[in-house]
């Protein structure tokens, strides 16, 4: 009996110790998973924020197109041969007085009023009509009679009428100077300004003459042939329009102008050069024939880079000249004899261009009005096939401007998840099929500016401010299948995460000798994936829910 107390007695002093003073919960092991990244970088959505860049079959491509024109405007035109002829005294005397000349004899000519002389020029070869804007008609009257012509005092001037022969109007009527006998001379100029000549010309001529001025004259055969000389020149000519004339060569207005390429370029750390194929087409649409010269500047306004269209074989000039027929010119410059490679390395946000229009063909006649054009139409085609070198480049993207960061609210990690953090990782989800070779650094940062500051950084960026998982290779993907990655961390990784929302941006980094044009994409997907243990704590948070 006394044996089986000390048993007891025993057994419960065991009892005793072993069991708590109250049981509380039991703990285990769980999962927190959260998604904090989804972000796409796609052709196709570049190509949709901007019509110059277009996708095609896949692959991202530069297209834009420049167009101008410019009025030919008033132009020259050659000055037509000078047309000349002479009127016999015996043409302007009046009949009655002729009656009175005593043949062989000499005779004092009175005055007289002469018989209007209607005169019809030969016809220019130079064109068929012209619409004159600015131009001088120029009248040279020689005398070579024994009278004097013109009498302005008694009133009756020497005078001319310009006839329209098509249509027989008086186009310009002119007044000289008297013109005294025997080899007196006259000249006068006249504004052809807003009048239109036809190819044939008529000019009447009519006036008083002031006879032998009381000097006796031997009538005979010499002295009723004598003439009266004229001669008509018409020079200057800038014309509205011809019909059916040679056109000389000549300069037209130049254009110089500007454009800007609107595209969110990523921002790019690193040198890299495009290999694809490239080319720029001009469609030149003339009236006439002639020749254009073309300066093409590609300007980087960030940096103040500039690059000059050019032929590799060129001796450095960057003005290039093109000649153009009468209709359609079509000439195509390909990235294989001219550095459009180069112009479009720069990442150009501006193309300055300056054209220089020269028109003209003198062995052929057009019909051309001032307001015919010489239209250009410059087309860029370049696919962005980038060779990076051993270097590579690193790219961030941009966003109006700015580098692109998204914000991911983290309200459901707070400090008691962090506290029962046993282990974990990040998983990445991410597709690839963008040609080339990529990796990325993703940053984390519960202060947007710390973030901005440290993504620059890339010697040594403080990890104190900033959370950073490394992707050393997003590997090729195919269709729409994801390939995952896990990336292991510890808990002081997660310090970001303790704010209410955290800011995320990515760097890419980007490698490529070239093979392959720039296509489709890369989407990442970024998860969190922590081992916790629950506790009381957890449990209570639960409860209080």
């Amino acid at each position: 009996m006394y044996k089986l107390l000390i048993f007891l007695f025993l057994i419960s002093i065991v009892v005793s110790c072993s069991i708590p003073e109250n049981f509380g919960i039991p703990t285990w092991d769980t999962t927190f998973r959260a998604i904090f990244l989804n972000d796409i970088y796609n052709v196709e959505d570049v190509a949709e924020e901007d019509s110059s860049l277009v996708v095609i079959n896949n692959i991202l491509t530069y297209q834009d197109t420049i167009s101008e024109s410019q009025a030919l405007n008033e132009f020259s035109l050659y000055d037509p041969e000078t047309r000349f002829y002479d009127v016999s005294l015996q043409e302007i005397i009046p009949d009655p007085l002729e009656e009175l000349f005593p043949w062989g004899e000499y005779f004092i000519v009175p005055e007289f009023e002469m018989d209007p002389n209607l005169t019809e020029l030969d016809p220019y070869a130079d064109f068929e009509e012209i619409g004159v804007f600015t131009g001088t008609i120029i009248l040279e009257l020689t005398n070579n009679t024994p009278v004097g012509y013109g009498n302005q005092q008694a009133g009756y001037p020497l005078s001319a009428d310009i006839i329209n022969t098509t249509t027989d109007e008086i186009m310009l009527s002119v007044i000289f100077n008297d013109i005294p006998a025997d080899g007196g001379e006259t000249t006068t100029y006249v504004n052809l300004d807003g009048l239109i000549i036809p190819n044939t010309l008529s000019i009447m001529i009519y006036g008083g003459c002031t006879g032998t001025n009381g000097e006796p004259c031997l009538i005979d055969d010499e002295f009723m042939n004598s003439t009266l000389d004229v001669n008509v020149d018409i020079s200057d000519l800038i014309v509205d329009y011809v019909i059916n004339a040679k056109i000389p060569y000549q300069e037209i207005d130049t254009i110089s102008d500007q454009f800007d390429i609107d595209i969110e370029y990523p921002e790019i750390i690193g040198d890299f050069e495009l290999l694809g194929y490239s080319e720029i087409i001009f469609v030149l649409n003339s009236a006439l024939p002639g020749n254009v010269i073309f300066d093409l500047t590609a300007e980087n306004l960030s940096d103040s880079t500039q690059v000059f269209l050019q032929p590799y074989e060129g001796g450095g000039d960057h003005s290039f000249s093109l000649d153009i027929i009468a209709g359609e010119t079509l000439i195509n410059l390909n990235s294989n004899e001219y550095n459009i490679n180069e112009f479009f390395s720069i990442l150009p946000e501006m193309i300055s261009y300056d054209i220089y229009s020269s028109i003209g063909d003198s062995t052929q006649y057009y019909t051309v009005y001032s307001t015919d054009e010489v239209e250009a139409e410059i087309q860029f085609f370049t696919q962005l096939q980038l060779s990076t070198g051993a270097g590579g480049i690193w790219i961030l993207p941009r966003e109006e401007g700015e580098l692109k960061v998204s914000v991911s609210q983290t309200d459901d990690f707070d400090q008691k998840i962090y506290d029962a953090f046993i282990r974990g990782g990040v998983y990445f989800d991410y597709l690839n099929d963008t040609g080339v070779e990529l990796g990325a650094d993703i940053f984390i940062a519960d202060n947007e500016q710390n973030l901005r500051d440290e993504i620059y950084n890339f010697v040594d960026p403080d990890t104190n401010i900033v959370e950073i998982f490394n992707i050393p290779v997003l590997e090729s993907t195919v269709g729409s299948t994801f390939k995952e990655l896990e990336i292991t961390i510890c808990q002081s990784d997660l310090d970001a995460f303790l704010a209410d929302s955290i800011f995320i941006a990515p760097r890419l980094y980007l490698f490529s000798e070239g093979e392959f044009p720039l296509s489709n994409g890369v989407h990442l997907i970024g998860e969190l994936f922590l081992t916790i243990r629950i506790n009381e704590d957890l449990t209570e948070d639960e409860d209080d829910n």
